[in-house]
Order: C-alpha cells, then sequence, then structure tokens
C-alpha cells in the first residue's frame, strides 16, 4: 500500500512536471503564432512562387502545434468543480458558431441550468473533432426524459468505423489526420465533471449523434 502511494505521487509529479513543460511551449508557441501574420504577409509578397505556396502550410502548422498544446493542457488539468447557473443556450450556440465557423442548430429550451464553460468546451471539443473530419453543421438538441436532462449532437461528418468506436473516448488515440484522440476524451471527462455520462448513440453516412 504504500508502495503504491509513492508510486501514485511520483506519477502525479510527474503529470504537473509535463503540465508545466506544455504550458512553457504553449506560451513560446503562442508568441511566433503571434508574429506569423506579418511573416506571411512578407512572405506572400516573394517573387518566389514556391515560397508563396508554403505559406498557408506554414500557418496552419503552427497553429495545430498550439492547438495540440492546449489540448494536452485541458488533457492534463483536473477538471474544477462545476459552477451551474441559469444559462442561455441560444447564446452558447451563437458563440460556438463564431468560434468554429460551422453552422450551429438548436433545438430545445432558451434557458439550461448548467455550467456555462464546461458546456461551452464539450460542445466546442465536438465542433472541432468533427470539423476535423470536414463537418460543417452541428445539431445539438435538448430534452427531457424523466428527471434527465439530455443533449443530442449531431454532426454531418463522415461515418465513425468501427475500429474507431472501440478507441473513440480514449486519449491520444486517433486515426484523422491533424488530431490529437484527446477532444472527446476530454469532452467526457468535461460530461462527468457535471455528474452526466457522453456516448455514441449512432453513425452513418450522414454523420455521427453523441448524447450526454
Amino acid at each position: 500500500m504504500q508502495r503504491n502511494t509513492l508510486i501514485a505521487l511520483h506519477q502525479r509529479e510527474r503529470l504537473a512536471e509535463i503540465g508545466e513543460a506544455v504550458n512553457k511551449i504553449n506560451h513560446e508557441i503562442r508568441n511566433v503564432l503571434s508574429s506569423a501574420p506579418l511573416v506571411s504577409d512578407a512572405l506572400m509578397g516573394s517573387d518566389d512562387p514556391k515560397i508563396r505556396r508554403s505559406v498557408p502550410h506554414v500557418v496552419r502548422s503552427l497553429e495545430q502545434a498550439v492547438d495540440l498544446c492546449q489540448s494536452m493542457l485541458d488533457y492534463l488539468v483536473e477538471v474544477p468543480p462545476p459552477k451551474p447557473d441559469i444559462i442561455p443556450i441560444n447564446e452558447v450556440a451563437d458563440e460556438l458558431e463564431i468560434a468554429t465557423g460551422m453552422e450551429v442548430i438548436y433545438e430545445g429550451p432558451s434557458q439550461i441550468f448548467a455550467d456555462r464553460k464546461i458546456m461551452f468546451r464539450i460542445l466546442l471539443n465536438f465542433a472541432h473533432n468533427a470539423g476535423i473530419v470536414g463537418a460543417t453543421e452541428l445539431k445539438i438538441d435538448i430534452w427531457k426524459a424523466g428527471h434527465l436532462d439530455v443533449i443530442d449532437i449531431l454532426d454531418n461528418g463522415p461515418s465513425i468505423s468501427e475500429d474507431e468506436r472501440r478507441t473513440l473516448f480514449q486519449a491520444f488515440k486517433t486515426t484523422k489526420a491533424g488530431g490529437t484522440g484527446l477532444g472527446l476524451a476530454i469532452a467526457r471527462d468535461l460530461a462527468v465533471a457535471l455528474g452526466g455520462n457522453l456516448k455514441l448513440t449512432h453513425s452513418n453516412q450522414d454523420g455521427s449523434e453523441f448524447r450526454l
């Protein structure tokens, strides 16, 4: 028991060190990214067509690096206790549409009782995850089943294969180019923090639906 406790403490210390390292890397990459527009504008004015074609790729690579670091931080940091309040869910849907550029369709009550920050993070992770595979639309439907509040989240992306379903909520397991395998793992951790759970209800050529 003592040995197991020491091992657990050592693992927590290592996770803390990893989190601190990722935070520093994230900070440095963001500093580089802040100057990227100026550099990209200069490079786009180059007389060399090869340089001009490479600019968007460089900027996307930097943005993906920032997303990866942020996902790592989100996964390593313990979810704080939720602070539920009455929130206008229509506003959350509008913010999600602005943040992702996806079309967000909402059906349900105008207000819900939940932690606004956690709820937004769950939906944002779903939108990013769906966007990576080409989805352009997210439908959110909130309804009641007895004493439970049910949130269905449906995208119009491609079908999820049987192999992908086996590791869908496992961290760092992904088959998507540019993916981290953390989006759905973090979303489920956040769902549990709210006192709920998360599962895939169906997936076909028309899209995938998850239920919180």
